[in-house]
């Protein structure tokens, strides 16, 4: 057992070098990097799971530490030079617990990174035109520690526009749309942006939110989810979700599902755990193959299995164990019977070599020919900061999907085919979730949000399973949705349609607004 290290040692001697020679039991360090490299990490995952309290605390440092060192120094030898060289500074840290939570507070006082005005090194656009596939951003993500100082992890230094390239941007690809109020959206946003760089004019540092008004305003997106909301009037935005309500209201079920649902609720307060649990796996037996009852009593009779003993998380939960435990169990039965895949990703779940940093924790929702039509996020209970950096990144990511959706020209011959695909996804922070979806609306990107639910954990809080499968399966049957109209124009495509196409055809009036999100030297490329 790797926790020997940390009885044997007085913990003033603990250092990233000491626990692995005494791994090791050699000083030889010859061998793969990358193997030597994971197999210290799956060491350390074990003992930050599953060792004693103080034994926690400690391994959790130590990974924080390796992280940092890992995705700076590639060349093994750079790499053990720097941990030497640097452990030092894990004995002068005070022991932190993992299950400490910090206080949201002020937005403005969370953020402590500093401005960046120039663009950083380029990265490769999310979206490929040529086969639409979305891959992570170079941010590196910490499973295991969310305060503050961890977003100044180097991989998630992510750059930012200046204001007036912002400014730039907005007015040389202007887009009119005229409000309730009389007001221009093109002149609000950038009304708000110049207010945004007077605030952060004579500052060291930006706070989150000024962050994202720079990179949402340089990717046309309007996130109605965030401070975004409050530069336009409760009329405006009124107006602009009712035109939009079909993606967002998310249907009750049936109701004998419901009452299925309000029996196994009721017999759980009644503390007839036992008597709750058969009666789902009888109705999911006799119930029709892929049928949504059937989906239902296997969910709930899953989460009662996980929970009869104690809380299906504990304590010291990282964003995997979300994902393992309280999620994953729901989307895989919800997908049964559809034609969407899913892509899970972290090194932890499911490793892929697609990503070489691994630890996404994200998972992908793919069309039958492999399109990217989807992506969720996952982090820990984490900062206002964190949430917002999060939302604004995968608001640009989902937006690249979007891109590759509306560049394919689908229809399912209907006039309005193209207007009704949006792409919807879901932000987790813990075991908080809300729905979000986004639509290209009068050229603008436009993040409508959705109801927030909670994954339970325990078998108290089973009233929260419902909505959260309600919810969940919503977002999944758009992608249903979505892929049936790929599908669709997939058969019926003829090669010859490319080489001589009929211009008589209907025209996607969208293509013409189409924008990439901001990444790195987006705003001095043509935009479409």
């Amino acid at each position: 057992m790797w926790d020997t290290y940390f009885e044997e040692t007085p913990p003033g001697n603990y250092s990233f070098l000491g626990f692995y020679k005494h791994r090791q039991k050699r000083t030889d360090f010859t061998r793969s990097f990358e193997k030597e490299a994971d197999v210290l990490r799956k060491s350390l995952d074990s003992l930050a799971r599953h060792g004693t309290e103080e034994v926690k605390k400690r391994a959790v440092s130590l990974v924080h530490l390796f992280n940092n060192h890992r995705n700076t120094f590639k060349e093994v030898g750079a790499f053990w030079d720097k941990c030497e060289s640097t452990e030092k500074d894990i004995r002068k840290r005070p022991l932190r617990s993992t299950t400490d939570n910090d206080t949201a507070g002020s937005v403005s006082s969370t953020s402590t990174k500093k401005i960046k005005t120039t663009r950083g090194p380029s990265r490769s656009d999310d979206s490929s035109q040529e086969n639409n596939r979305v891959d992570d951003d170079s941010s590196s993500e910490n499973d295991y520690d969310n305060k503050e100082e961890d977003d100044k992890d180097i991989k998630d230094e992510e750059s930012v526009p200046t204001h007036q390239e912002v400014i730039d941007f907005i007015l040389k690809n202007k887009k009119d749309w005229i409000l309730p109020s009389g007001q221009n959206v093109n002149e609000i946003v950038v009304k708000e942006i110049i207010a945004n760089a007077l605030t952060i004019e004579n500052k060291k540092s930006m706070t989150a939110i000024e962050k994202a008004t720079l990179c949402y305003g340089a990717s046309r997106i309007i996130d109605l989810s965030t401070h975004m909301k409050e530069w336009f009037s409760i009329e405006d935005r009124k107006f602009i979700m009712d035109k939009h309500e079909s993606v967002l209201k998310v249907p009750e079920i049936f109701l004998d599902e419901r009452n299925f649902i309000l029996l196994i609720e009721k017999m759980i307060n009644q503390k007839r755990i036992d008597d709750a649990y058969e009666s789902c796996i009888q109705k999911h037996c006799n119930s029709e193959r892929n049928s949504h009852m059937y989906k239902i009593s296997k969910i709930y009779s899953d989460f009662i299995f996980k929970c009869m003993d104690d809380n299906m998380l504990d304590s010291t939960h990282t964003k995997v164990d979300v994902m393992i435990n309280a999620c994953s169990y729901i989307i895989q039965t919800l997908g049964k019977g559809l034609t969407i895949q899913q892509r899970w990703m972290g090194d932890s779940y499911c490793p892929s070599a697609d990503y070489e940093n691994g630890c996404r924790c994200n998972v992908r929702f793919l069309s039958t020919s492999g399109i990217d039509i989807g992506k969720w996020n996952f982090s820990e209970n984490a900062t206002a900061s964190k949430i917002i950096g999060d939302r604004c990144r995968f608001g640009r990511i989902n937006q690249s999907i979007l891109n590759g959706l509306l560049n394919l020209d689908l229809t399912d011959g209907t006039d309005n085919a193209i207007e009704r695909i949006y792409v919807p996804f879901i932000q987790f922070s813990g075991t908080s979730g809300q729905m979000l979806v986004e639509g290209l609306v009068e050229g603008y990107y436009v993040v409508f949000p959705g109801p927030k639910f909670k994954l339970p954990t325990e078998l108290r809080h089973i009233k929260e399973l419902r909505p959260a499968i309600n919810i969940i399966k919503f977002v999944m049957d758009m992608y249903e949705k979505t892929n049936g109209i790929m599908e669709a124009n997939r058969i019926k495509h003829n090669i010859f349609d490319d080489i001589f196409p009929d211009r008589s055809k209907p025209y996607n009036c969208k293509l013409k607004h189409i924008c990439e999100p901001w990444w790195s030297s987006k705003l001095n490329s043509q935009n479409y």
